[in-house]
């Protein structure tokens, strides 16, 4: 199969980006796959963030490069839970009404996949390069 070919058949989604090198876009699409993994949230992505997984997955890595991070492993590793929340707009806390007057705040039902996220965001660093994929 020639690289025309190959172009041709290759179908990714569109993304309002436009990349410095090809080494930025295979970097971003290599940390969309590392942390596209929250497809057992499916139902409550789409009942408190009407967005599917693989969405948010986007938006955030999005809201990521978009930021200026360069998405470096080392950026991604000092990420905090309510960043990792906000960058993937995830509701992190929410509000228990205790009465008409009083209400406190108590961790959302997507805590454990924004969790996850800082997790594994972690873990980049961990694989041991400054960028994901491309640069050692």
């Amino acid at each position: 199969m020639g690289t025309e070919e190959l172009k041709s058949s290759f179908h990714q989604p569109l993304i309002p980006l436009s990349f410095q090198s090809i080494e930025e876009e295979i970097n971003f699409w290599s940390i969309v796959d590392l942390i596209n993994f929250g497809s057992g949230y499916r139902h409550l992505l789409h009942k408190h963030c009407k967005r599917g997984a693989f969405q948010v997955i986007c938006a955030g890595v999005m809201s990521m490069y978009i930021g200026g991070s360069g998405l470096s492993a080392t950026y991604m590793k000092n990420l905090s839970l309510s960043e990792v929340s906000e960058l993937f707009q995830l509701p992190f806390i929410e509000e228990e009404k205790l009465n008409d007057y009083m209400s406190i705040p108590k961790p959302g039902p997507l805590k454990p996949l924004i969790s996850m996220l800082h997790t594994h965001s972690s873990y980049c660093y961990l694989l041991g390069s400054h960028r994901i994929w491309i640069y050692p």
